[in-house]
C-alpha cells in the first residue's frame, strides 16, 4: 500500500533552496516514507516532539 505525503508550503521552499545532491537524498527519503510511514529502518526516524499525524491512504 501506498500512502500519499502532503508537504507544508515552507518545506517546498526549503528544498527549493537546498542543493540537488541535498534535495535528491531528501527527495528519496521521503519516498521511502510513502511507502511505509510507520517502521522503516533506512529512515533512521527519531521523534523529537509529539504531534498528531494525517497519513492519508492513497
Amino acid at each position: 500500500m501506498s500512502y500519499r505525503l502532503l508537504l507544508h508550503k515552507n518545506v517546498t521552499k526549503f528544498l527549493e533552496k537546498c542543493p540537488v545532491k541535498q534535495q535528491q537524498d531528501i527527495k528519496k527519503k521521503l519516498e521511502l516514507l510513502k511507502q511505509n510511514p510507520y517502521s522503516n529502518i533506512q529512515l533512521d526516524i527519531k521523534i523529537i516532539q509529539c504531534y498528531e499525524i494525517y497519513i492519508a491512504c492513497v
